[in-house]
This record gives C-alpha cells, structure tokens and sequence, in this order.
C-alpha cells in the first residue's frame, strides 16, 4: 500500500464524492434503461468500496500524524534535557575553574594582603550560592524532562551532579586550609616582630 499525503486523500475523497453525486445526477435521466441502472449500481459500488477504502487510509494517516507528533514532542523534551543537562555542567566545570584560580592565586602569593580573608569568604559564599543556584536548575530545569522509562539515565546525570558538588566541597576544604595556613603565618609573623623587639 503506497502513502499518499493527507491532503492529496481529500482530494480523492472529494472527487469521489463528486462522481457519486454525477453518477446519481444521471440515473434520474435514465431511469428507463435497465442497462443504465445496472452499470449504476457497478459503478456505485465500485465507488462506494473505494470511498471506503480512501476513508480507512485516511484514519491510518491521521493515526500515523498523531504517532508522529507524540514521537515529536519526545523528541524534543530529549533535545531539551540534553541542552539543559549540557549547559548545567558547562556551568559548574566554569564555575569550579574559577573558583580554584582564585585560590591557587591567593596559595601562590606568599605575602599576606589586607583583603585576603575577605577573599577567602567570598569564595565560601560563591560555593554555596552555586551549589543552591544549580540545585534548584537541575530540579526544576533537568529533572522533569526525564520520562518515567529514563531511569538509568536520570541516575547517571544525578551521580556526575553529585560529583561535581564534591568538588566544590572541596574547594571549600582548599579555602579553609588556606585560612588555616595563611592565618599560622600571620601569627608566625607577629610573634617573630614580637622576638625581634624583645
């Protein structure tokens, strides 16, 4: 069976529609003829099982539009949790490479500045304003595109999350042995001024 196009089926449907109706038209002007009547009632079947035929391919293909719309938006919810899924990652691994430079700059400068705990703090208060920022992006922007079938890949995106959180984790690990070391020299520092005066 070949597949004709939704439209070009009206089409066919229409001028059937029109021939019965031409067919109709012509029986009344000959009614006297038997032949007449009997090559009528031929074609009239002959039209009415191809009307039926033509209305049956028609429902297959209103069938196969209404399959092919649901495959669609399953389609497009999946473009959207990758985009979203992408982008949460691109976000964190960012996030994260920032984060670590400030601390690997703050590590590498021996020298005690002013604003160095400042510093530190703030990137305290990053890592915990990302973590909730994209805790509530992967809830909200990741989690309800999932369908009810893609479990195994809803926990493979929740264990790579929770991965990238321990990072930051550690980063705040990072900063607090900073905190830790950089306040050991201060103390170092006074306490050699203090030797130094005594």
């Amino acid at each position: 069976m070949s597949s004709i196009p939704i439209d070009e089926l009206r089409k066919i449907k229409k001028i059937l529609e029109e021939k019965i109706e031409n067919n109709s038209d012509e029986s009344n002007d000959s009614d006297s003829s038997y032949k007449n009547n009997s090559d009528y009632k031929i074609k009239y079947n002959s039209c009415e099982s191809k009307y039926r035929y033509l209305q049956l391919e028609l429902a297959n293909k209103e069938i196969e539009i209404s399959e092919l719309k649901e495959k669609l938006e399953i389609l497009n919810k999946y473009q959207l949790l990758i985009k979203n899924t992408n982008f949460l990652f691109d976000r964190l691994d960012n996030a994260f490479k920032v984060l670590h430079e400030r601390i690997n700059k703050i590590e590498d400068n021996s020298f005690i500045k002013i604003n160095t705990f400042s510093i530190l703090a703030n990137i305290e208060n990053l890592c915990i304003k990302t973590k909730d920022k994209y805790q509530e992006y992967i809830n909200n922007s990741v989690y309800p595109l999932f369908l009810d079938d893609q479990i195994i890949f809803k926990n493979a995106i929740t264990i790579i999350y929770n991965n990238k959180i321990k990072e930051f984790n550690n980063i705040e690990n990072i900063r607090d042995i900073t905190i830790m070391d950089k306040s050991r020299k201060i103390v170092g520092f006074f306490l050699n001024i203090k030797l130094n005066i005594i």
